[in-house]
This record gives structure tokens, sequence and C-alpha cells, in this order.
């Protein structure tokens, strides 16, 4: 084999190994629904990601001395609204004047994944504060 034919090999050798090596883009995206509850002043507030077969649910959590410690309880279900539900997740209890990040990842193990989640400010033990108020509401996979 010629010189030139092996630069030339190895030249289409090496760009063939950079192409191979080059980083992905086709990252999945997955569907997010932007979520608020609040009960008086205190309130989450964040970003509901729909994937497969869970949910996610990260944001902010403020609390506040003169209130009861707050946590964050969430849950998914299905269209049927089934009990029990698919997956739950508490956020750690939130005491004294803070705004602090929160995320809980919550299953959902059934065919298309959560048709609902609910996110609920709850006190500082994970009990919802109440579920017919401000402070709990559902969100629709979009």
């Amino acid at each position: 084999m010629s010189m030139k034919a092996k630069a030339v090999l190895c030249a289409a050798t090496a760009v063939a190994g950079l192409a191979l090596a080059a980083p992905q883009s086709s990252a999945a995206t997955y569907p997010t629904t932007p979520f608020t509850v609040s009960y008086g002043a205190t309130y989450a507030q964040g970003t509901i990601t729909w994937y497969g077969r869970s949910a996610g649910v990260s944001g902010s959590l403020r609390s506040l001395a003169s209130s009861d410690c707050r946590s964050v309880y969430a849950w998914t279900t299905d269209k049927a609204i089934s009990e029990p539900p698919l997956g739950q997740g508490t956020s750690p209890e939130q005491c004294g004047d803070a705004i602090k990040p929160f995320s809980l990842v919550l299953p959902a193990d059934v065919p298309g994944g959560a048709a609902y989640t609910w996110v609920c400010l709850a006190y500082g033990n994970g009990v919802p504060i109440t579920p017919d108020s401000p402070g709990c509401k559902h969100y629709l996979h979009p």
C-alpha cells in the first residue's frame, strides 16, 4: 500500500472515530407543568416533570417561624383516581423563616405513567393541611 493510500485511510479512520465519539444530542425531553400551592404566607412552587413511569416534583418550599413546620406531600394517580395512590412522597420537614429547595420522585408504574399528580402543603409530620384549600391541588398530565 502506498504512503498516500495509508494517509487517506488513516484520516478516514480518524474522522469516523470522531463521529462515533461525539455526544448524542437526542436526550429525551419530558413534559412539565408548573405548580403553586399556598396556605397563608407559606407556599410550595415549582415544576412537575412527567416521566414514563414516575413524576418528579421539585421546587421551593417557604416556611415561617410564626407558622407550624411545613413539608410538601405529593402523590400520583391513574385516570380513575384509584386508591391507593400509584406513588407518594413527603419532603423533609422545614421550620422557621426559610425558603429551601425540595425534590421528590413519585412512582407511577402503569402504562403511560401518572394521569394526575397531587401536590399539598403539609404540616411538618407530612399530614396535608387541608385537601380542600389552595394548599392542595391536583395537576393533569399534559
